[in-house]
């Protein structure tokens, strides 16, 4: 949690060095949301360098260790990574369908974005309000982002952050 915390730019106790550290110490005992938090450095380039391959290795293991969450970011990776086979978007469904907050979130954006799925913005923006009354602060950013992208440009639409 903590290399989380520090990686997320929340914590500052830590260096990124001593972050990373903590989570290589999770993974050698097979903490799975060590794996899986390595993984997501990986996958971002947050406190290492961008390795996409071995983010996905890292969650290979997590999936292996019986992980639903790492199974659902294999998912969503490859999709992102250009796979059209249309099992990664069952298992998000699926994942989705059984409570996954992350899984509603990332299929949502392949509504969104058409990725492996026809597209339906209608349906994403129902899937990331969905996550977002969860407390998926990506899902609702994005949700936000749709609105304002349909959002007339009229001055009596615009909104003001003060």
């Amino acid at each position: 949690m903590w290399a989380g915390l520090v990686a997320l730019g929340l914590d500052y106790q830590l260096s990124n060095e001593q972050a990373l550290e903590l989570l290589e110490k999770g993974v050698k005992k097979n903490h799975i949301y060590s794996i899986i938090e390595t993984g997501l450095c990986y996958y971002s380039g947050t406190l290492v360098q961008q390795d996409k391959d071995k983010a996905i290795k890292y969650w290979k293991i997590a999936e292996n260790l019986g992980s639903l969450e790492a199974k659902v970011r294999l998912a969503f990776a490859k999709i992102q990574l250009g796979s059209t086979d249309n099992k990664f978007i069952k298992i998000l469904e699926k994942a989705s369908d059984e409570g996954s907050v992350s899984a509603q979130a990332a299929l949502a954006y392949c509504y969104e974005k058409g990725l492996s799925t026809k597209q339906n913005k209608a349906e994403a923006a129902n899937l990331y309000r969905k996550a977002a009354h969860r407390g998926s602060q990506a899902a609702f950013n994005s949700l936000r982002s749709m609105y304002d992208q349909l959002r007339p440009e009229d001055t009596e639409f615009q909104i003001f952050d003060e």
